[in-house]
């Protein structure tokens, strides 16, 4: 599942392709990845010139003239891919524009995408509900937003309505590298624990972002990235690569949690 590693390298990418072009036409093969009808959908989106393109949290944020906005979403999982003039384009993908300098963009969905279309100051729950991206708050707002609430610091981190970017990739190894156990109350957690949290968050994020996210996601170039050094994170039964003890992999929430029982408290 791209994260905010993955999706900030995309839109600093797509960042110097895209603006100044048109998005001159698109081919859609999974229509209910859209949010409109699909004549609506093309009549807000074709012929438009990007602008600029932004990522908050895990989702992008396409501004097209006249104030329009694509958004998108990769859900599980997936890939936007450029192809040069000329060249074939990916095999596999839900949606293909062309744009107007004769390259193509290719998306594929593995489940639960989204491409939106947004109007003029029309709203946009998915996008509007967001909190701040994860990454544009201090250390202090970091805190605020979480200290006193009862949920799991593991589920709390995983709330996009409070601070957006965090997915069930990465969160394990931030954990495990604060050295916090996953079903920590939010409100268990002291001042000092909560920026060290931050400071971790803050290190792996930049860090997978600097190697171009992690080695299982692509690029818009087709390139895997380099981050690879899961510590805990589903590696259940093997040992901590800290203190030996095997690693737990425990249900919570919507999916499992993999911890060290012994270094995380």
């Amino acid at each position: 599942m791209p994260e905010w590693p993955e999706i900030h390298h995309l839109a600093r990418q797509m960042a110097q392709e895209l603006p100044g072009i048109a998005l001159y036409e698109a081919r859609i093969a999974q229509p209910k990845c859209l949010n409109l009808p699909e004549e609506a959908w093309r009549e807000c989106m074709l012929g438009r010139v990007v602008q600029a393109v932004r990522a908050k949290g895990k989702w992008l944020d396409v501004a097209l003239e006249g104030g329009y906005r694509l958004r998108i979403n990769l859900g599980m999982g997936g890939e936007i891919l450029l192809s040069e003039a000329g060249e074939a384009p990916a095999e596999k993908w839900r949606a293909l524009f062309s744009l107007a300098d004769g390259r193509k963009i290719g998306i594929h969905f593995w489940w639960f995408g989204s491409l939106h279309a947004v109007g003029p100051g029309e709203a946009h729950p998915p996008f509007d509900k967001l909190g701040p991206d994860m990454l544009s708050v201090d250390e202090q707002d970091f805190a605020r937003a979480y200290a006193g609430r009862r949920s799991p610091v593991k589920v709390l981190l995983l709330k996009q309505e409070i601070l957006s970017g965090m997915g069930n990739y990465y969160v394990h190894d931030v954990l495990f590298r604060a050295g916090l156990h996953p079903a920590r109350s939010g409100d268990s957690l002291s001042g000092e624990e909560w920026q060290r949290l931050y400071s971790v968050v803050r290190e792996v994020f930049l860090d997978a972002l600097a190697m171009g996210g992690s080695d299982y996601e692509r690029d818009l170039y087709n390139q895997l990235g380099r981050y690879s050094a899961m510590q805990v994170g589903y590696r259940e039964g093997l040992p901590c690569p800290v203190c030996g003890t095997a690693i737990v992999s425990q249900r919570m929430g919507a999916a499992n949690s993999y911890f060290c029982p012994h270094c995380q408290q």
